[in-house]
């Protein structure tokens, strides 16, 4: 959905990946297009990030399926060769550069 969008739900504004995730379930089941309890999320690495707010604020509506979630950042950020580390350096911050305060 282009780099608005991606951008829309990051930082400081995180709380929106997690806040449209439900908006789209809940929508699915008035719709009548999933049941209330029939609804089966799955998520793995971010995906899986994604799975743990869904799992402890609304859980009523699906089952949680996490597979490997990120959990590990200050490993995966210190490994450049990872495709997605050095674009997330902005967000997530790259280890290798130390800051010192006064």
């Amino acid at each position: 959905m282009g780099k608005r969008w991606h951008d829309a739900g990051r930082m400081a504004k995180k709380k929106t990946t997690f806040t449209d995730f439900v908006s789209v379930a809940e929508e699915l089941t008035k719709g009548g297009w999933a049941k209330k309890d029939g609804l089966v999320i799955e998520g793995g690495s971010a995906g899986g990030l994604l799975m743990a707010p869904w799992s402890t604020c609304v859980r009523s509506l699906s089952r949680v399926v996490a597979h490997v979630p990120f959990v590990d950042v200050i490993n995966t950020m210190l490994d450049e060769t990872l495709p997605l580390t050095v674009g997330e350096f902005e967000e997530w911050g790259n280890p290798k550069k130390r800051t010192i305060t006064t």
